[in-house]
């Protein structure tokens, strides 16, 4: 491995600690608009719709989006990949 190539941080840029925060109040904020959120499952988000039922499931750095409406998943995706850009 060439070593010369690498660059090495000795001290971590300001405000890398807080990111992951600073992503789920992002995050949090934008799925209260469509979502309710279970107060005992904090990372359980429903929506709820004429077509049926949206679960969003939040796990450290995993999302799982399941529903009986294909449309509902695919607006879900493009709103976070749209918000992300």
């Amino acid at each position: 491995m060439d070593v010369d190539r690498w660059a090495w941080v000795k001290k971590p840029r300001c405000g890398l600690k807080q990111a992951p925060r600073a992503w789920l109040s992002d995050l949090l904020q934008l799925l209260k608009l469509l979502f309710y959120s279970w107060l005992s499952c904090l990372g359980l988000f429903v929506h709820i719709s004429k077509h049926g039922y949206t679960l969003l499931l939040l796990y450290v750095d995993d999302m799982l989006i399941a529903s009986d409406d294909n449309e509902c998943i695919a607006f879900v995706k493009a709103l976070l990949k749209m918000r992300n850009s």
